[in-house]
């Protein structure tokens, strides 16, 4: 979920701030990249607040934007075996 408000607003010139929130998880940890995982960030819970912030201007027929972000993020991450099904030793966390 996120919003932005317009502080300048001008045909040649903007300036927009934000804010986003974001939250979701999954059900298994398949982060690691073998047989049985999908190799991607899959957390139990993920949550992250940011405030963007994004400039625009317009001179003739020259344009720039400059843009960026600050915030911070938490995640959570069950145990998960490297190798799913041969369980002996091979849990790792990250």
């Amino acid at each position: 979920m996120g919003v932005y408000i317009r502080i300048i607003g001008r045909p040649d010139e903007e300036l927009k701030i934000g804010g986003n929130v974001s939250f979701f998880g999954y059900e298994e940890n398949l982060r690691h990249f073998t047989l049985g995982h999908g190799g991607y960030l899959s957390p139990q819970s993920y949550f992250s607040v940011s405030a963007p912030i994004e400039y625009t201007r317009r001179e003739g027929p020259m344009s720039y934007q400059v843009g960026g972000s600050i915030g911070i993020e938490r995640f959570d991450e069950n145990n998960a075996d490297v190798f799913p099904g041969q369980a002996a030793n091979t849990n790792l966390l990250f």
